[in-house]
């Protein structure tokens, strides 16, 4: 905290230490006017009594409003700081300046990291950073000296007239650091949709803006399509499925909205639920579970579902309206388990099966004698091809719980892996409930 120096009109003024004035009078008086009790006050109040009341006073107004979201205050590790699939709203210490270079690598660095972890949900961070703290520091000790002079009044005789100015002083200092509190957190900071660091300018704010602070900052957010408060249609999980997935399990889908920044975060993460239900309703999605043997049980789709009936879970899974479709219309999946194929080819595998005979009819087409007992299949996919791969290959099987996969991925790009899409990566491996260990050279 700065060193406290009397502004030039507190010192011009307490050079008249024993002129009084209330209203359009002004007097002498033997004893010393509130003026000169209030500079020599200040300059008695200690640091720490100013940094501890600033910090009250920062989390005073931050607490204010319904707790909508999860606040975390003035955080020093990144430990400290959650990692869930929720939003939550970090405000850091007075002394954080946006412009100091060790504030934003902090933000960086916890971001990214929750202790000795890689972070799961680093877009569910917003990060509210003051512009400075002189004036919070200025406000502070002002209060704490008319407060100290308050509780001093019955040893000061004071007329009627100095303990009038003496109360009302008191509450505009108690207004000045609440205002001068809501001025000095006008930054949000957040991961933009490209994945970049977004820094948002609340402008020349004050506390009748909003019923809150976090309110007004989650309506800008909300102005500017990062947080959804109201939560988003089926048609927005549709356009964004993960081309890799037929199923889609909801805790993953829940998450999504708070690990990647192409999502927008969910105010309330529950709301996802009501997405769901609408989607089923409409016969956008279907909402499922599976059975080992590939079929689904419970099978949602075009009926009404209950908020409390939608779960969310790695076990529940979401389906597209086309294959809920095929599904029903018994076209897609052999519920029995089992699987035929005559073979698998490419230009750059080779294909392994047993030795079973294969015969053809006169009409040409191919049957087998009996199923083979198992396949493999082993070989060198170009990475254009991987989409084309499954679904003219792997898709035949996996309605079956007996498809196994051991996937080798290898990238080694002449100018390296950024340790940024190293994150990325072990993010989405975690978001799909797969481990994130990574062979770094």
């Amino acid at each position: 905290m700065s060193e406290y120096r009397p502004s030039a009109v507190t010192r011009i003024t307490a050079a008249q230490d024993y002129l009084s004035a209330e209203k359009n009078r002004y007097r002498f008086s033997l004893s010393p006017n509130l003026n000169k009790l209030l500079a020599d006050r200040c300059a008695s109040v200690q640091s720490p009594r100013v940094e501890e009341r600033i910090r009250a006073e920062v989390q005073k107004v931050f607490a204010e409003g319904k707790g909508v979201i999860d606040r975390i205050y003035f955080p020093d590790k990144s430990g400290q700081i959650p990692d869930a699939a929720r939003l939550t709203l970090v405000v850091l210490p007075p002394d954080h300046a946006t412009a100091d270079k060790a504030t934003r690598s902090f933000v960086e660095a916890a971001t990214k990291e929750h202790g000795s972890s890689a972070r799961t949900f680093k877009s569910g961070l917003v990060w509210a950073v003051p512009e400075g703290a002189d004036s919070l520091s200025d406000d502070a000790r002002k209060v704490l000296a008319w407060e100290d002079i308050d509780d001093e009044e019955p040893d000061l005789r004071l007329d009627d007239g100095q303990k009038r100015q003496l109360a009302e002083s008191l509450k505009k200092a108690q207004r000045d650091i609440k205002e001068t509190v809501w001025r000095t957190y006008k930054n949000v900071m957040l991961l933009g949709k490209d994945g970049d660091w977004k820094t948002v300018d609340l402008g020349l704010v004050h506390s009748s803006a909003a019923p809150s602070i976090s309110q007004l900052i989650i309506e800008r957010l909300g102005q500017a399509g990062d947080i959804e408060d109201k939560g988003v249609s089926p048609r927005f999980l549709v356009a964004n499925w993960p081309p890799a997935f037929k199923e889609w399990n909801t805790r993953s889908v829940r998450d999504a909205f708070f690990a990647s920044p192409k999502f927008p975060r969910l105010l309330n993460p529950d709301s996802i639920k009501d997405t769901i239900a609408r989607g089923v309703e409409n016969g956008m999605l279907g909402y499922v579970g599976k059975k080992t043997d590939g079929s689904y049980a419970p099978f949602h789709w075009k009926n009404s579902l209950s908020l409390q009936d939608v779960e969310i879970s790695d076990d529940i899974f979401l389906i597209q309206g086309e294959l809920a479709e095929a599904y029903k219309a018994g076209n897609t999946f052999n519920t029995t388990g089992t699987s035929t194929t005559t073979s698998t080819s490419t230009t750059t595998g080779t294909s392994t099966t047993t030795d079973t005979p294969v015969t053809t009819g006169t009409s040409g087409a191919t049957s087998t004698a009996a199923s083979i007992p198992r396949l493999v299949w082993s070989g060198d996919v170009p990475h254009q091809k991987w989409m084309n791969f499954y679904t003219k290959v792997l898709s035949k099987f996996a309605a079956t719980a007996a498809l196994k996969l051991t996937l080798r991925v290898e990238v080694a790009p002449a100018e390296g892996v950024s340790p940024q899409k190293v994150d990325e990566t072990k993010v989405a491996l975690r978001e799909l409930g797969l481990k994130d260990s990574l062979e770094e050279e």
